[in-house]
């Protein structure tokens, strides 16, 4: 079996292929142990045996002609494909029964991710331990995490603590990598709007399956629906196959500097706007301070 990806430069991998390589993922690793011909693993998926071979021939030579693909080999090369194969260190912002309740519920079933800080405002947190990780201050947050190489933060916080943990995060990251900051601002017009810009509201515009049946209970019906998802999917990919989130569809979109904060308003007419609600930021960061 070959193995590794195929150089970014020397062929563009389609967008379409990309969201289907996770299918391909579960079906394999349910089937372990296995040899699936490309029409099995279509017939698991839901799509024609042609597709998935044209799919994975985008990647390397897998399987053998008649025989057929063995399921946890192949597997394992999507899990690197999808930088799947090496472990995501995570910091959890909150100890409350939340975050209490995501750091236990990751430490038993994630083999991916591996919550390495948790960090809290409450004094009386401090020292005590969840899932064999103590909680600690948020004051110097910003140099542990640096310290730990944490990849991915998880912010189990009220709301209004999350936009100042949000744009601090940013500013660090900023400091190491290009980063770029963005809102969901794009208001729900399901029950009659009361939803609003809510947790979540925005993964059926990053991964484009709005027309999926179902998922108008949660965003409604708005006409500007597609324009959106074509602007938030176009940017995803971007930054997954680029580094850098900027395509046609969007205005100019600067990465984030601790100076300016410019930040991306996803919505009906998707902006950048430099330090956005600074005044509650602020508020907020003083607040947070003094605990």
């Amino acid at each position: 079996m070959a193995k590794g990806m195929l150089p970014r430069t020397a062929r563009r991998i389609p967008d379409a292929t990309i969201r289907r390589l996770p299918a391909y993922l579960r079906a394999l690793e349910a089937e372990a142990g296995q040899r699936l011909t490309s029409a099995a693993l279509g017939v698991l998926t839901g799509f024609s045996s042609e597709q998935v071979r044209k799919d994975l021939a985008y990647f390397g030579a897998f399987g053998t002609r008649g025989v057929g693909y063995p399921a946890q080999e192949l597997a394992s090369e999507i899990r690197h494909i999808l930088g799947l194969d090496h472990e995501l260190k995570a910091a959890l912002f909150g100890a409350g029964h939340l975050g209490t309740a995501l750091a236990r519920y990751v430490a038993a079933t994630h083999r991916d991710v591996r919550i390495v800080a948790i960090f809290d405002p409450d004094p009386q947190k401090h020292g005590t331990e969840i899932a064999g990780t103590v909680v600690e201050s948020l004051a110097h947050f910003e140099t542990e995490v640096q310290r730990l190489g944490v990849a991915v933060a998880i912010l189990a916080v009220p709301d209004a603590a999350a936009q100042p943990l949000a744009q601090r995060l940013a500013a660090a990251a900023a400091r190491q990598a290009p980063t770029w900051a963005y809102r969901f601002d794009w208001p729900s017009t399901a029950f009659d709007g009361r939803l609003k810009a809510s947790h979540a509201m925005e993964l059926p515009f990053v991964f484009n399956t709005w027309e999926v049946p179902g998922t108008e209970l949660l965003t409604g019906a708005g006409a500007d629906r597609p324009k959106l998802a074509r602007q938030m999917h176009q940017a995803w990919v971007a930054f997954a196959t680029r580094g850098d989130p900027n395509t046609p569809e969007l205005p100019p979109w600067p990465a984030y500097e601790e100076e300016r904060r410019s930040t991306m308003l996803f919505g009906s007419k998707s902006r950048v706007v430099e330090d956005p609600d600074a005044p509650d930021r602020e508020l907020q960061e003083q607040l947070l301070m003094q605990r």
